[in-house]
Parts: structure tokens; C-alpha cells; sequence
């Protein structure tokens, strides 16, 4: 950890009247599991990936930098029609949706109130919605490019990749990404590991329940 706290705390199964009741939790489950626990102090500046996660911009504000969008469409032949999670900022699509009420430049506010139907989606979006965006996207037989992060371990990366037809791979985070000011302001940090785009057309699909 990077967390000097956390390391002695853990190492000596010590802390302060706040964390003690936590620390014993953490101490029982260890030794019904019968592990053994070693602890290390990874300086912040080495420790990116944990960095990364525990800074994590989670508000969708970020977006691809110039000619990825392009690149993209002109691999595939397919051109979307609005960009549904964005911001007046961050949009690479003129017809945007966006939650911001204030902007008055959206085609709508707030996708979710909306049928994704017959028309084609770029969607970009908070990754804490990928679920639910996969959901509305089979109940209203949506098609589009979605754009996220490469992570097997989680389950709605598992269903994004069963849902797709065509993938890209489009390269780390980091150097694909373009930070939003706000990110920027609240020295947040983009998503680590790589980031691809999928294609899904569930046009075609029947109407079952998505799970």
C-alpha cells in the first residue's frame, strides 16, 4: 500500500480508537481463512495503478483525444448520430445529450429518459453506468459505439464483450484520454490499463429480459 497507516496499522494490528474496530474485523478474517499478510510501503509516486484507482474520475470527464473518434469510424464504416453522454466541453459529436441542466446547447437531458432506438449512439460514459447503459441499450435495441475500459475481472465487461460484434483495441489510458478541466481542478486520475471501443447492434435482438 501507499498508505503508511494502513501498513503499520495491519503490521502491528494496531490503530487508533476510530480503525480499531475495522482492524478487527480484518484480523478475524485472516485468521479464519488462515491467511498470512505481509505488508509493504510502495511510495504513492511508484504506486500508479492503486493511485490511479483511488483517484479515479468517475463523473465521465474525460473524452478521446482528437482523430481517435475518426479513426474509429472510418475502420468501421459507421458514423454515429449523437453523442449521448457528454458535455458542451467534452462532446466529439454537434448532437449531444448531457445531465447538465444548465446547458441549453443539448439535443436533451439525461439519455436514460429516452428511447435509443433508430438512431445510431456514440456513448462514452461513467464507468459506474456501464451496466445499466448495456441494459437500456438491449431494451430499446439500441445500436452504437461504446467506448471503455479493457477490465476481464469486471462483470459488465464480460457482458459488453458478449454483446459486441467488432472490437478495437485503441491503446492506454493515458494516451489516448483527454482529462476535462474539472478532473484536472480535483487532481483526479484517468482510468488505468488500457481502453477499447466496441460496436453492438442489438437492432436485431429479441426482446428478453437483459441479465
Amino acid at each position: 500500500s501507499d498508505n503508511t497507516t494502513a501498513v503499520y496499522d495491519i503490521g502491528k494490528w494496531k490503530a487508533k480508537e476510530l480503525l480499531t474496530e475495522r482492524i478487527k474485523q480484518v484480523f478475524y478474517l485472516v485468521k479464519r481463512l488462515k491467511l498470512q499478510i505481509t505488508t509493504i510501503h510502495i511510495p504513492g509516486k511508484l504506486n500508479l495503478t492503486t493511485d490511479s484507482l483511488s483517484r479515479l474520475c468517475r463523473s465521465g470527464d474525460y473524452s478521446l483525444k482528437d482523430g481517435m473518434i475518426q479513426m474509429i469510424c472510418k475502420t468501421w464504416d459507421y458514423m454515429p448520430q449523437i453523442d449521448i453522454f457528454a458535455t458542451q466541453y467534452n462532446k466529439l459529436i454537434n448532437n449531444y445529450a448531457t445531465v447538465d441542466l444548465n446547458d441549453l446547447e443539448t439535443r436533451f437531458h439525461n439519455a436514460f429518459n429516452y428511447k435509443w432506438s433508430k438512431v445510431k449512439l456514440y456513448i462514452h460514459l461513467p464507468i459506474p453506468v456501464l451496466g445499466r447503459v448495456l441494459q437500456k441499450m438491449k431494451q430499446d435495441k439500441a445500436q452504437g459505439i461504446v467506448i471503455a475500459p479493457i477490465w476481464p475481472g469486471q462483470s459488465w465487461y464480460t457482458k459488453l464483450k458478449n454483446l459486441s460484434t467488432k472490437f478495437l483495441f485503441l491503446g492506454q489510458a493515458d494516451k489516448i484520454l483527454e482529462m476535462g478541466q474539472r478532473m484536472k481542478d480535483k487532481d483526479q486520475k484517468l482510468p488505468p490499463g488500457n481502453v477499447g471501443a466496441f460496436l453492438l447492434d442489438l437492432s436485431q435482438t429479441l426482446g428478453e429480459t437483459y441479465q
